[in-house]
């Protein structure tokens, strides 16, 4: 999205000015009378901006908790009209962009998460075939498939050790 700068005061109001911002990926909205400030906000955290008629008959909205009601009591209709129309598309546009890259890194994540799984899988069952032949291929269905995958996978040799306490003899 390209910056564009809007004056959106409401002319009634004496010595305020109020500047709304469409940056490529948040509102800025610059106010000053006594005191200046600025409000940022991404586009995914605004919501739906929506569109509301005043007691005269102007549209006005809120942006950012400030109520959009540019010219004389808001009797520039049009312009408001346009701004909703342009930060709804952009939040719209934003909000679809986060949730598929939120998809794509939890798609990402999964696929690794069931490969970790798999190569233990495999190797669980290389270890209970050497300790327990009967038990081959118990862990892994279609265990076939993974054996050619875990060929680097050397199994434990099985050794029998004699375990004495010595203490007990004394």
């Amino acid at each position: 999205f390209e910056r564009k700068e809007y004056m959106v005061a409401n002319m009634c109001e004496c010595c305020t000015t109020r500047v709304l911002v469409l940056e490529p990926e948040q509102i800025v909205m610059r106010s000053s009378c006594c005191a200046t400030s600025e409000q940022r906000v991404p586009y995914g955290e605004v919501g739906a901006v929506d569109l509301t008629t005043n007691c005269c008959g102007h549209s006005t909205t809120t942006v950012l908790g400030q109520e959009i009601n540019p010219g004389c009591c808001g009797s520039q209709s049009d312009m408001v009209k346009a701004l909703v129309e342009e930060m709804n598309r952009r939040i719209g546009t934003q909000t679809k962009l986060a949730l598929t890259q939120r998809g794509e890194y939890h798609l990402q994540v999964t696929t690794e998460v069931q490969s970790a799984v798999a190569r233990l899988e495999g190797k669980l069952d290389i270890i209970l075939g050497a300790v327990r032949p009967e038990l081959a291929g118990a862990c892994v269905p279609g265990q076939q498939e993974m054996a050619g995958k875990h060929a680097d996978v050397v199994p434990f040799e099985a050794k029998e050790y004699r375990v004495e306490n010595k203490c007990a003899a004394v």
